[in-house]
């Protein structure tokens, strides 16, 4: 079972972390599993099934058979996986163009909001500002009580 859940967990890229965020259980109860302590309960299977619904129940209990239900398998496959860093290039054609176009505002709409600041002044500013900050990580909140971190690279 140790196997098959490392096998899982490599196929779907997850951390035991994640894996145990995803599947609703304990960090220490996959961990236990992992390191040949302990073998998972029935209540622990139930959950990855229900986590994980592509995964074969006969591979998962037994050991037997595929790793995916067929119909699922060809979709997993061909998943397509994030990039490690969230500044990689994109493809051309998957990326959205976007078209800007100028708007000029009616001199009797626009409006001074606060006070005018020198351009010299406000360049200065910016520069000044960005360079003392470093972003440290980005997290991604999701909708199913999940989350992903992103760390810079060096």
């Amino acid at each position: 079972m140790k196997d098959r859940l490392q096998k899982l967990l490599a196929r779907e890229d997850l951390t035991p972390v994640r894996f145990a965020e995803k599947v609703g259980v304990q960090r220490s109860s996959v961990s236990h599993i992992l390191s040949g302590r302990n073998n998972p309960s029935l209540d622990f299977i139930q959950k990855i099934l229900v986590a994980f619904p592509q995964i074969s129940t006969d591979w998962l209990i037994r050991g037997r058979g595929e790793m995916y239900n067929s119909a699922q398998a060809s979709v997993n496959n061909e998943r397509k996986r994030i990039p490690s860093d969230l500044f990689s290039s994109l493809n051309d054609e998957d990326t959205p163009v976007y078209l800007s176009s100028k708007v000029k505002a009616d001199p009797d709409e626009r409006k001074t909001v606060g006070k005018e600041v020198g351009k010299e002044q406000h360049e200065e500013a910016i520069v000044q500002r960005a360079s003392d900050r470093r972003i440290e990580k980005i997290v991604v909140f999701y909708s199913d009580k999940t989350f992903t971190e992103y760390l810079p690279e060096g």
